[in-house]
C-alpha cells in the first residue's frame, strides 16, 4: 500500500545515463518504506487511491540520501561532549585559548584529553606544537591531544613522564617522534601506535550517547548511509546493534575493523566474529581496513621520491610503509577468501603502488565472487600517473575527500610545500584523472578529519578546487579561479559526478547498489529535500544548499 506521494518537486533519481537532465516531478513511497514509482505527476497521482498523504513540495529539489564512504564513528561527538574540542581551530592563539578555557572550567579533572588540533599550526618561531605550550597551561596534570587527522598526538611534559617517554625511547618503524636539536622529544608524536600512551575512559552510556549524537549530526547533513571505517578505539562496532534495538539507528551501516600489520590473522578472526555477531539487514560487516602509510603533515606518508630538504629530515628520507608487500599480499588474499572487501588508507605514491602490487597478486590468487572484489583505496594524496590505469584494471574504487582538494590557507604553505616541494605539492589529489580513466569514485570528509562534513561543502570543493566556504577560513574568495588557493584546476569534477560519488557509487562500494543510492522502484525510500537545486545554481553558492528534510526507509529522521 502506498503511504505517501511527493508531488510538485524536482526529483533527481540518479538512475540511468544523463539523469541530471531528466528530473521527474513525483514519487510514491509504500508503507514498508520502499519506492513504488517515480515519474510525472500525472502518472504517480494515478496511484493515489488508497494513499495516506500527498505532499506538495512546492518545486523543491529531491536527491537520494547521501552516503559517506569513509567516516570514523562517532565523528567528533566524544570530543564535543566530554573533551577539549579543537576541531576547526587553525592558529596557536585560539588553540591555547580553547585549552585554557577547558582546563579552567574542569579543575576537578585528573587528566585532560582532547582532539582536533591543526598540524599546520606554528608558534612565534615557526615551531610545531610542543610540550612547552601545554606546560604553561597545566604542568601538574597530564594533557593528551589528538590532531584533527587522528595521526598525531601532542603531550605535555607530565604526560610524557607518565608514559615513560624519554630521549632514549625507540622510534617505531613508520613512526616519528619529533625531537629538538639535542634529541629530546618535543611532545609531538606521529603514527606512534605502538608507544604506550594514556588511555581515555568512557562509560558504555557515554559511548552510546556519542554514537546517537553522531547519527543525528550526519542525518542533518543529509546522510542516510555510512561506511564506518575503524571506529574510535573506545567504541565497539557492537554499539550499532544496541542502538538498533532502541529504534535509534537512523542510517544504513557498513562497518569494518582494522587489520593490524603485527597480527593480521588475529585481526581477521575478530572481523569474522563481528560479522557473526551483528550482521543483519541494516548493519553489514563487509570491510577490512588497512593502514598502509601515515600522513604528509607528520612526514610518515610513504613516498617514491624523498621528502623535500625543507622538511629537515635529510636528503634521502621517504618514510616507511606499515607493511611489507609480501605480508600484505598474504593478508589481502586471506581477507578476500573470507568474503570481505579491502579498504586501504594510502597517502603517498609509493604506498599506493605497493597496494596495487599486492592487490594484483591477491586478487589473482583469491577465489572470485560474482560481485567482484571492489577493493578501495582512500585519500590518494599523491598518485603516480602510471598507477591510474592499474587502478582501473584491478577494479579499484577511489574513495576521495574533496574537502582537501585545494590549497588550504596556512596549512599548504607551512606543511605541504616544505614536505613535498612546490612542484609535487601542485600535483596533490587527482580526481578528474580517476573519472577520465573510468575509475569509480566515492566521496567523504573522513569525518572528523573534516569537522564540517556537509556534503555540499565537499561537492563545491571538488568542483572549484578552491576555498569552499568563506565563513570557515581566515581567507575568502569571490572567484573560483582565484589562484591563491586553487589546486590543480585540470582536476575539477562536475556537480553530477560528485552527486553520484555521494549516492549510487557509495552504494556500490557498500555492495548495496540494488537497495540504496538511487530513487528507483523497489529501493529503500532514502531521500533528502533541499531548499535549492545544486545542479542549476551558481557553483559558488553550493555551500549555501540546505537540507530541509532527511528520510530513511520512508521515515523522516531530520527536519530543518
Amino acid at each position: 500500500m502506498i503511504k505517501k506521494i511527493l508531488k510538485n518537486a524536482t526529483i533527481y533519481t540518479v538512475e540511468g545515463a544523463d539523469w541530471e537532465h531528466h528530473p521527474v516531478q513525483a514519487m510514491a513511497v509504500t508503507e514498508d518504506g520502499k519506492i513504488r514509482a517515480a515519474g510525472s505527476e500525472a502518472e504517480i497521482l494515478k496511484l493515489a487511491e488508497d494513499v495516506t498523504e500527498i505532499i506538495d513540495l512546492e518545486g523543491r529539489t529531491v536527491l537520494p540520501g547521501f552516503i559517506d564512504s569513509h567516516t570514523h564513528v562517532p565523528g567528533k561527538s566524544l570530543t564535543e561532549l566530554f573533551q577539549i574540542d579543537l576541531f576547526g581551530i587553525a592558529d596557536k592563539r585560539k588553540t591555547i585559548q580553547a585549552i585554557c578555557s577547558f582546563v579552567e572550567s574542569h579543575t576537578d579533572f585528573e587528566e585532560y584529553f582532547g582532539a582536533g588540533f591543526n598540524m599546520g599550526m606554528v608558534g612565534e618561531q615557526n615551531e610545531a606544537p610542543c610540550a612547552a605550550w601545554l606546560d604553561e597551561i597545566c604542568s601538574d596534570k597530564p594533557i593528551m591531544l589528538r590532531s584533527y587527522d587522528l595521526h598525531s598526538i601532542w603531550l605535555n611534559t607530565k604526560a610524557m613522564q607518565l608514559c615513560n617517554i624519554t630521549k632514549d625511547t625507540e622510534t617505531p618503524a613508520g613512526s616519528r617522534i619529533h625531537k629538538d636539536s639535542e634529541g629530546n622529544p618535543t611532545g609531538l608524536f606521529t603514527d606512534c601506535q605502538s608507544i604506550s600512551l594514556l588511555q581515555e575512559r568512557y562509560t558504555d552510556e557515554q559511548c552510546k550517547q556519542a554514537a546517537e549524537h553522531y547519527l543525528r549530526t550526519m542525518n542533518a547533513w543529509g546522510y542516510t548511509a555510512i561506511n564506518s571505517i575503524a571506529p574510535h578505539q573506545h567504541l565497539s562496532p557492537a554499539i550499532y546493534r544496541e542502538i538498533q534495538q532502541t529504534d535509534k539507528l537512523t542510517a544504513h551501516i557498513a562497518t569494518s575493523l582494522l587489520i593490524r600489520h603485527d597480527n593480521p590473522e588475529e585481526s581477521l578472526e575478530k572481523l569474522k566474529t563481528l560479522r557473526d555477531m551483528i550482521n543483519n539487514e541494516e548493519i553489514r560487516v563487509v570491510t577490512a581496513k588497512y593502514l598502509i602509510d601515515g600522513v604528509v603533515e607528520g612526514n610518515t606518508a610513504y613516498l617514491k621520491e624523498p621528502y623535500d630538504e625543507a622538511a629537515g629530515l635529510g636528503k634521502n628520507y621517504n618514510a616507511y610503509p606499515e607493511w611489507t608487500c609480501e605480508k600484505l599480499e598474504e593478508s589481502f588474499e586471506a581477507v578476500l577468501n573470507a568474503g570481505f572487501s579491502i579498504h586501504c588508507h594510502s597517502i603517498g605514491d609509493a604506498s599506493t603502488s605497493m597496494v596495487l602490487d599486492a592487490l594484483e597478486t591477491a586478487q589473482d590468487r583469491a577465489e572470485r565472487r560474482d560481485e567482484g572484489f571492489r577493493s578501495t583505496i582512500t585519500h590518494l594524496q599523491l598518485v603516480d600517473s602510471e598507477d591510474i590505469p592499474r587502478m582501473k584494471a584491478l577494479g579499484v574504487i577511489a574513495a576521495i575527500q574533496p574537502f582537501w582538494h585545494f590549497k588550504e590557507p596556512g596549512f599548504y604553505s607551512t606543511v605541504e610545500i616544505p614536505a613535498l616541494g612546490e612542484e609535487r605539492a601542485e600535483r596533490e589529489y587527482p580526481a578528474k584523472s580517476f573519472t577520465d580513466a573510468g575509475i569509480i569514485i566515492t566521496a567523504s570528509g573522513d569525518f572528523p578529519v573534516s569537522p564540517e562534513n556537509n556534503p555540499f561543502y565537499g561537492i563545491k570543493a571538488g568542483v572549484i578546487r578552491n576555498i569552499y566556504c568563506n565563513d570557515k577560513f581566515d581567507e575568502s574568495i569571490t572567484d573560483p579561479d582565484d589562484e591563491r588557493f586553487l589546486l590543480g584546476k585540470e582536476e575539477r569534477l562536475a556537480v553530477p559526478q560528485l552527486i553520484e560519488a555521494y549516492t549510487i557509487n557509495g552504494a556500490y562500494q557498500m555492495f548495496r547498489e540494488n537497495e540504496i543510492g538511487s530513487l528507483s522502484p523497489g529501493k529503500c525510500a532514502d531521500y533528502i529535500v533541499l531548499d535549492r537545486n545544486p545542479l542549476t545554481i551558481d557553483v559558488m553558492d553550493l555551500d549555501q544548499v540546505t537540507v530541509l528534510q532527511t528520510v530513511l526507509n520512508g521515515n523522516t529522521v531530520f527536519r530543518y
